[in-house]
């Protein structure tokens, strides 16, 4: 299993309207995360945050999930539920996630992957595969 990068990192925050304001976060490059079965088969991730954008405050805090690419399937979450804490200079400009229980930069490295026929699997970046 392996990110394109940092997931903590390459983000930007926007304000949108200035009486009632919008304040919305997107990723400044794809975050990606593959996970490559023994068989080769392979399986792509995008990093998402939600909320994506918020009316009237800025966000401080969101929840990283990941959505299939197309022609992957199957769901992938983190183990750690993915709470994070938005660090960013609002209202425009670059963030930062932070892992909201440890208070460093937001880099998971436990998954659990479920397949489409409902197997579990516990993925860790840096072991094998546990089922």
């Amino acid at each position: 299993m392996a990110p394109n990068r940092n997931p903590a990192q390459d983000w930007e925050v926007s304000t949108h309207g200035t009486l009632l304001p919008t304040y919305c976060i997107q990723q400044t490059r794809p975050h990606v995360l593959t996970l490559t079965f023994p068989d080769g088969r392979v399986q792509e991730f995008q990093q998402v945050l939600s909320p994506q954008c918020q009316f009237l405050v800025p966000i401080e805090l969101a929840t990283v999930t990941y959505q299939p690419r197309p022609g992957s399937t199957g769901t992938i979450v983190p183990v750690d539920g993915g709470d994070v804490f938005v660090s960013a200079s609002w209202p425009d400009g670059p963030a930062t996630l932070i892992d909201f229980s440890t208070a460093d930069l937001y880099q998971p490295t436990t998954f659990q992957y479920t397949a489409p026929d409902g197997r579990v699997f516990v993925v860790d970046a840096a072991a094998a595969c546990a089922a």
